[in-house]
């Protein structure tokens, strides 16, 4: 199926995969993160990063 897009109508983004951790070069200390990412359709240019995981609670 193909899609047609506008430009600068739709970004797409979620984070991604199981979460990682980066360990930092000062202290040693292992920092979960998650990998977010975010596409723009129309291009197809993609951007990862690495962010701090967030933890979130559901009362």
């Amino acid at each position: 199926m193909h899609l047609e897009y506008k430009p600068g109508d739709l970004t797409m983004f979620d984070h991604a995969g199981k979460r990682m951790s980066i360990v930092s070069r000062d202290t040693w200390e292992v920092i979960p993160c998650a990998c977010f990412v975010a596409i723009l359709p129309f291009s197809g240019l993609i951007f990862a990063t690495f962010t701090p995981a967030k933890e979130t609670q559901v009362n």
